[in-house]
């Protein structure tokens, strides 16, 4: 038998009164109604699946005011989480009246549900923690109040969807490179303690996993800055090893983009996989997804990103099928192991794959149709983005060697990406690049930047040479011929 899960990720749901009314579009956080949108299409094709994900970030992006990030005020996120959670119930929770009950996992901490953005408080795990009481509210008729306690905690959660299947939702907030400030808890809210008894737990009864979280324990392999603090990914690696026989996959939102990524620990495929969003703030035509999975095994069988790909995003349709774009049997360990293998085989590269798994990361997006991965920095990045990194100096080695091992089977050189000492994040990375929500615009066919930053910049650099020249010339005892220009005076050649 074949289960179904519906998951949406990353609404951004924009509630501000100026844009509320606004439509939808492109490079922008959405109105109540986009979702709305969705939620009615996802209905209506799927209106009795097993199981709802839902991998977080309810709130909009922190805006910009006179070049600093506004923070928005503990009401105003309590508010936001709370419309877009009950929106879900209504059409998939115990308040739609469904004769068939749907599994409802929800409570996923995104970045963007702390004020500010990531700024979630680190707190032991034994009470409650600040930042998840505020929200907490959401989830107060959906919850029983042993679970709403647990949520209060530490946001991390365990559910049986199956006999033999469970799903672990992660608070990954707390591991992010962009958290604010530098913990000193070695198991911030005592998760990873946490997570190797439930895991312990579950492999001594049988029971298989899915690992659900917003932010990908991974690095962001086109400027080697960490998704996840190094040290723990590192731990987290750890705390899994003993238990990657029971973990079906790994499952994540935040980057606005769908990848697959046949990790491994001690040889056994622990599979990544991440999906795009409903926000199309970084030009991704907003999405949901569906998975199957088999009942039997609890193998992941496919899933299918639904989307809307012309604004104002009323219209809603199947985008493209993993297994049937890849050519895949389905998306067990064993397949996406065999997807991975596929970029280059006997000596050849796949173009075709390489363009296609291009595209389809941001969803077919119009803004992403000259997005061919064709040179070989592009390509290598997407090969290298399957191995489970954690050091960015790796990273820079893989680029090289398989940069050049492209160039050598025909792939045109390309820019290549200025690396970083240190994790860090770019504006702008030339062809192909992972998001890093909210730093960077997505694949516009011209890169932003900010006008009257850049005046400023050359203006700047300009009065700085012409002091730098004065300078000199005072020292050297040169009159040079430009200052004829700037004081008027008669050109003399000067002999030493």
């Amino acid at each position: 038998m074949i289960g179904r899960i519906v998951h949406f990720s990353d609404v951004h749901l924009n509630l501000l009164d100026d844009n509320v009314k606004l439509p939808p579009k492109y490079g922008s956080d959405p109105p109540i109604q986009l979702l709305m949108n969705a939620l009615e299409f996802a209905a209506k094709e799927f209106p009795d699946p097993d199981v709802f994900f839902y991998t977080g970030d309810s709130v909009i992006h922190e805006p910009k005011v006179e070049e600093k990030r506004f923070h928005w005020k503990q009401d105003e996120i309590r508010a936001v989480v709370e419309a877009v959670i009950e929106k879900f119930y209504c059409i998939y929770g115990e308040e739609s009246e469904r004769k068939k009950k749907v599994k409802m996992i929800t409570t996923v901490f995104g970045n963007a549900d702390a004020t500010p953005n990531y700024a979630l408080d680190i707190t032991d795990g034994k009470t409650d923690n600040p930042t998840l009481k505020v929200i907490s509210s959401a989830w107060k008729t959906h919850l029983t109040t042993e679970q709403l306690e647990e949520f209060k905690k530490g946001g991390y959660t365990f559910t049986h969807i199956e006999e033999k299947l469970a799903v672990i939702t992660l608070n990954t907030a707390p591991y992010a490179e962009k958290h604010p400030g530098e913990d000193t808890l070695a198991d911030p809210l005592g998760q990873f303690a946490w997570l190797e008894r439930t895991l312990a737990n579950l492999e001594r009864k049988g029971i298989y996993v899915y690992l659900l979280g917003h932010i990908p324990p991974i690095l962001h392999v086109h400027d080697e800055g960490y998704q996840w603090k190094s040290r723990f990914i590192e731990k987290f690696k750890d705390v899994i090893k003993p238990f990657v026989k029971i973990i079906k996959a790994q499952i994540y939102g935040h980057v606005h983009t769908f990848e697959l990524r046949a990790f491994e620990v001690e040889n056994i495929l622990v599979p990544l996989f991440t999906i795009s969003a409903i926000s199309p703030k970084y030009w991704n035509s907003p999405s949901f997804t569906v998975w199957k999975y088999d009942k039997k095994t609890y193998e992941l069988l496919d899933y299918q990103a639904y989307g809307s790909r012309k604004e104002p995003f009323t219209k809603w349709e199947p985008i493209f099928s993993a297994t049937q774009q890849y050519n895949l049997e389905d998306l067990s360990k064993k397949s996406v192991k065999e997807f991975t293998e596929k970029f280059i085989e006997k000596g050849k590269i796949n173009s075709t794959l390489f363009a296609a798994y291009d595209y389809n990361r941001y969803v077919q997006s119009p803004y992403a149709e000259d997005c061919k991965c064709e040179s070989a920095q592009a390509r290598a990045n997407v090969l290298c983005s399957f191995v489970w990194y954690t050091d960015e100096k790796d990273v820079r080695e893989c680029l090289k060697k398989k940069a050049t091992i492209l160039e050598s089977l025909g792939s045109p050189k390309g820019d290549r990406i200025k690396l970083v000492e240190g994790p860090t994040t770019k504006d702008h990375i030339a062809e192909h690049r992972m998001l890093y929500p909210a730093t960077e615009d997505g694949p516009t066919k011209k890169p932003a930047f900010n006008k009257p930053w850049t005046s400023a910049t050359v203006y700047l650099t300009i009065i700085s040479l012409l002091l730098i020249l004065i300078m000199l010339a005072k020292i050297l005892g040169i009159k040079a011929r430009w200052t004829r220009s700037i004081k008027g005076d008669r050109w003399i050649e000067r002999t030493q």
